[in-house]
């Protein structure tokens, strides 16, 4: 590779990895090639894609320097919790999340119970042979990155395994692994480590028993991971993600990538009728009658601009009723800074007069 090509390289890197701080991009397929082979999976549900990648140099773009960044927190040794806060709102499937959990064993979850989500770029089941040394993690603007390292007796003569996980504002997440203590975990049985890893989402259709597993299980003796491995999640657009039949019939045609989804008032969801809720749609006379608006779009529209219009109306309202109240405070104002200013101008000739007639009188 030429001079000027490494550089161009080097120079495309940076601003892509600045990008990717700033608002959790994925790098392209094409650029991605500049980093060695990679694979790409799907789940089942088409709600997440991967792409998996082996490249030191990659991993280490992401990779985050817990030793040497001030801002890095430890986590306290007897808790095997912790909750973060997060100083922004965290997109997930649709929910907004402002509070995660990380677990000892790693990975992390939504700190809400409501929300069965977590992501686990690797799970240790037993501190057997591999002990837990402390994990930091580190808040910088839109996202967050935890490390795990462990090793044998707490890390004394230092770490075998050690992974990071980041997540961006948007959902998207990066399982960065720096170390791994044999060539490929497939490779190897280590009945320390769990098997399964991922990211899951436990999605419970209201008003049915259907219950649909989101994100995508790995497991570990199938999969290749070995030092200076990086896998990307990205979250797929979803009909599912709408909440409510405005933003279904609405935003969802609105979006950055637009969706054709329609909304089941029968059970309150959000469906493409062609995605993993195809069935439960079919099986909950989701459908409307014949004759009629196939998705209600026109309606929730005509609401909508209802609902724009009386706005307007009263902001109009608003600004005639002010208009003459600003005039008459404005004219009010003028003339009582008139009335002074004669005043003024009245008592300097007075007393002018007065220092005249003084200087006559001398």
């Amino acid at each position: 590779m030429g001079f000027y090509q490494y550089l161009l390289l080097v120079l495309t890197t940076n601003a892509l990895v600045t990008s990717i701080s700033q608002a959790g991009t994925i790098f392209p397929r094409r650029f991605l090639k500049n980093f060695g082979n990679f694979t790409d999976l799907t789940d089942p549900h088409f709600s997440t894609r991967w792409t998996i990648v082996q490249s030191e140099n990659l991993v280490n773009l992401f990779w985050v320097d817990m030793d040497e960044d001030e801002g890095a927190i430890a986590m306290p040794l007897e808790l095997s919790t912790l909750v973060i806060s997060l100083p922004f709102d965290m997109n997930i499937l649709g929910h907004i999340v402002r509070k995660v959990e990380v677990m000892r064993e790693g990975g992390i979850r939504s700190a809400d119970p409501d929300l069965p989500w977590d992501a686990i770029p690797l799970r240790i089941e037993m501190f057997d042979e591999f002990t837990p040394c402390p994990i930091r993690y580190r808040l910088h603007g839109q996202s967050l990155s935890v490390q795990w390292d462990f090793g044998y007796k707490y890390c004394q003569n230092g770490t075998e395994l050690s992974f990071q996980l980041k997540i961006y504002a948007t959902g998207r997440i990066a399982f960065i692994y720096k170390k791994t203590p044999f060539e490929n975990l497939n490779d190897t049985q280590i009945p320390d480590i769990s098997n399964k890893f991922g990211v899951s989402y436990q999605y419970n259709v209201t008003g049915t028993n259907d219950t649909f597993l989101l994100g995508l299980q790995l497991k570990a003796n199938e999969t290749d991971i070995k030092s200076n491995t990086i896998m990307f999640v990205r979250p797929q657009p979803l009909c599912m993600n709408f909440r409510n039949s405005s933003s279904c019939l609405i935003d969802s045609k609105n979006a950055s990538i637009p969706l054709s989804c329609a909304w089941c008032p029968r059970i309150g969801i959000c469906s493409s009728k062609q995605d993993f809720l195809q069935n439960v749609w079919n099986d909950n006379d989701c459908e409307p009658p014949e004759n009629s608006d196939p998705d209600n779009y026109s309606s929730v529209l005509s609401k909508r601009s209802r609902e724009y219009n009386m706005r307007s109306k009263v902001l109009t309202v608003g600004i005639l009723v002010s208009i003459p109240l600003l005039a008459a405070l404005v004219f009010s104002g003028y003339i009582g800074y008139t009335q002074i200013n004669k005043r003024c101008v009245f008592g300097a000739h007075m007393k002018a007069g007065r220092m005249d007639s003084l200087t006559m009188v001398k």
